[in-house]
């Protein structure tokens, strides 16, 4: 069929609904009719003369007394029928006309991470994503082909449902909330294009992808995934999908949370005194802002304070704590919430540990250096650390089981055995702590340290001259003290005469926290060498260290001050051996080491859920088991387990471990990405953002339309009590 003259195509505008199932009760429109019928039955008719002046005052007015009853039964008429189509949801549509239009597919990619729960004007970036999704969906006919998938871009992506735009809709309906993570969005611009050549493959000849986010910086524009993110976005244009990203954020980027909390130190003894320390910042923050803090312990408020957050800066808090009880405790702080309160809540652990056993182990021949180091730390009951002193026969499995760290000091030979039980004691966190002295052979000293991860370790012969100790890293947690200037001095400037040389084959397998500085007779260094070197085997921690206080060698035994403590520590240090990682990001796995396979599992959620885990423990190495307890922890908060084992004995052994789970910093700084770096992401003329009325929650067309309905209802309604009321006084 050809057309000789100019054709003109007119646009029309078709109407669907949501729920037509409402439109069966169109008919109760005509129920204000029938009403109004019924209420003009005849009546028996009786003259009266007296009433014939009446009659013909009537007769005049009767057709204004029609009109106005008709228009009552218009309004009432109207509002049943407003009503009934308001019900049924109607959305507006301008199909192309005339000619069927290709099958339409949309991959919505909804961001799911935190700072999308940011509130403004009354509603969260969250909501207004939500209702533009759908509202995306609304504009989809399933009847014409069309097809739409949703992708969920939190901290682990994955794809909600493809199919049919009503059902795939119905998906939202289980998305209450976002995340307590961080979006990854390149692994979900990844599945987004999987997602759409699926569509493709379906039938859709025009198929878009969606983003529908905030525009946070710390996800647009993350070192991180930024070459993933550029690849699967051009992966995305170069296949001929179209890319459009919605911005639903908030125009104001303000917060205030805490981001950090933690102990001093990490490990206490029972009535030990630590310290709190926590960090408030607020973001893109234009003025001061005064908040409330309150630090809770064990579920207790414990203190409260009142802090003046600068502008675009942070405020740094602190307080005493000394819990008496042994174990793990938990400690957490919130403070006053804003447009943004996930992140006014943190948490960490606090590890109150009994003082940890020291076996001091020395030489026979030559107990000098034990005896020295004995004076020094052993301190009585009471003390921070429980020493005693040993021999080289004490170094069998059932012995080192008693004990936290094991110190060698200036050895004996030890037999096959006895290393191989070192071995044993170390892998499994004991720590180990071997002072070279005048009896040690560089060769036993290599054959114990070749065995725990010190093969690149050499030891030398015996040195003389005049050196200093150096402090080569300050951030080592041992030199706490000797980071401030006034106490440098009393572990930097002590003499020293005599040591044995120490040698590293491979540098990086090691660190090297002290070393000696020899210099000549003018004061000029002309060699450095380690001093003490530190590695980790397993779940151990091992040292080796030359300048142990020995008279003679060096004037250490003199200066007890500096003496003193450097010894506490570095046995501290070692006996706790690497800290346990109980603060984790959300989204992380929760896992722990065990002794002996659990028999029973029982996980507390910071949302009072309690799992049973089900995976089963993973045996390591080193002997120890692995328990894996769920893939992802998704909520901050402090998550706890319940577990039993069995001793050797069979005796049951009943035993906790928290974990403070927190959400990640970088979601609390709302920037958004600049129009120039998400021009650089994605160079496309297909690429285009719209912008969300943040301050205003965004509504699908039928929701629009419906709205107005219903306002019509109200409108209609009150024309009519308000005309009736008229008529009434009128006729008196």
């Amino acid at each position: 069929m050809s057309c000789s003259s100019k054709c003109t195509l007119t646009e029309v505008t078709s109407v669907n609904f949501l729920h037509p199932a409402f439109l069966w009760a169109l008919p109760l429109a005509a129920v204000p009719i029938i009403i109004h019928l019924l209420n003009r039955r005849r009546f028996q008719r009786v003259d009266f003369a007296a009433i014939e002046f009446l009659r013909r005052a009537i007769k005049r007015t009767r057709r204004r007394l029609l009109l106005e009853d008709l228009l009552l039964l218009l309004f009432r008429t109207l509002a049943v029928i407003a009503l009934i189509l308001g019900l049924a949801r109607p959305s507006t549509e301008l199909p192309e006309l005339l000619a069927q239009r290709p099958a339409r597919g949309k991959v919505l990619v909804l961001d799911t991470s935190l700072s999308m729960s940011h509130r403004s004007g009354g509603t969260s970036a969250f909501d207004r994503g939500l209702s533009e999704t759908r509202s995306q969906l609304a504009q989809l006919d399933s009847a014409m082909g069309d097809r739409a998938a949703i992708v969920v871009a939190g901290q682990h992506p994955s794809r909600l449902a493809l199919g049919e735009a009503p059902l795939v809709a119905s998906a939202l309906d289980g998305l209450d909330q976002p995340e307590f993570g961080e979006s990854q969005l390149a692994v979900a611009a990844a599945i987004a294009l999987q997602s759409a050549s699926t569509l493709t493959a379906d039938g859709c000849q025009e198929v878009s992808v969606i983003f529908v986010s905030d525009l946070q910086a710390s996800g647009w524009d993350d070192e991180r995934q930024h070459q993933r993110l550029v690849e699967s976005l051009s992966a995305i244009s170069s296949a001929g999908f179209s890319i459009t990203v919605v911005d639903v954020g908030a125009s104001s980027a303000a917060n205030t949370a805490i981001v950090e909390l933690r102990v001093e130190p990490a490990r206490l003894n029972p009535g030990g005194f630590g310290e709190v320390i926590a960090r408030v910042r607020g973001f893109n923050t234009k003025a001061p802002r005064s908040v409330r803090l309150s630090l809770i312990f064990d579920g207790d408020i414990i203190a409260e304070h009142q802090l003046e957050v600068p502008a675009n800066g942070e405020i740094s808090w602190s307080h005493p704590i000394s819990p008496a009880l042994v174990g793990e405790r938990a400690l957490e702080m919130t403070i006053e919430g804003d447009a943004l309160p996930a992140d006014d809540y943190r948490s960490t652990v606090v590890r109150v540990q009994a003082a940890p056993e020291v076996l001091i182990v020395g030489n026979d021949n030559n107990p000098g250096l034990a005896r020295t180091l004995l004076d020094f730390i052993d301190l009585g009951d009471t003390a921070p650390l429980q020493v005693s002193n040993g021999s080289a026969v004490d170094l069998h499995p059932s012995f080192l089981d008693e004990i936290d760290l094991l110190v060698l000091a200036d050895p004996p030979p030890l037999s096959n055995e006895q290393i191989s039980a070192v071995e044993a004691f170390v892998k499994v966190g004991g720590g180990l702590l071997v002072f070279l002295g005048a009896e040690s052979s560089s060769a036993n000293i290599k054959r114990i340290i070749d065995n725990i991860g010190g093969e690149s370790l050499v030891v030398g012969n015996t040195a003389t001259g005049f050196a200093r100790v150096g402090i080569s890293q300050p951030d080592w947690s041992p030199l706490e003290l000797f980071v401030d200037p006034r106490w440098q001095p009393l572990l930097t400037e002590v003499p020293v005469l005599s040591w044995q040389r120490l040698e590293l084959t491979e540098p990086n397998r090691m660190r090297v926290p002290l070393v000696l500085l020899q210099e000549n007779g003018e004061e000029i260094i002309n060699r450095i060498e380690p001093a003490l070197v530190e590695w980790d085997y397993l779940q151990g921690l091992c040292v080796v260290s030359n300048i142990a206080p020995m008279p003679g060698w060096n004037r250490f035994t003199e200066v007890p001050g500096g003496t003193l403590p450097f010894l506490f520590d570095l046995c501290r240090h070692l006996a706790l051996g690497k800290e346990p990682q109980a603060n984790l990001e959300v989204g992380a796995p929760l896992q722990f080491l065990l002794k002996r396979p659990a028999s029973e599992l029982l996980l507390h959620s910071p949302d009072k859920q309690q799992l049973r885990p089900q995976a089963a423990p993973v045996a390591l190495s080193n002997g120890l088991f692995s328990q894996a307890l769920v893939d992802h922890a998704r909520r901050p908060g402090i998550w706890r387990v319940e577990y039993r084992s069995f001793a050797n004995d069979g005796s049951v052994i009943a035993a906790s471990e928290l974990f403070a789970v927190n959400p990640p910093v970088r979601e609390s700084d709302l920037r958004k990405v600049t129009p120039e770096h998400l021009a650089m992401l994605v160079p496309t003329p297909d690429f285009s953002v719209i912008t969300i009325n943040s301050e205003v929650a965004a509504t699908p067309p039928s929701d629009n339309l419906a709205a107005k309905l219903f306002m019509l209802v109200v409108a209609l309604l009150a024309l009519e009590s308000l005309l009736a009321s008229l008529i009434d006084r009128r006729r008196g």
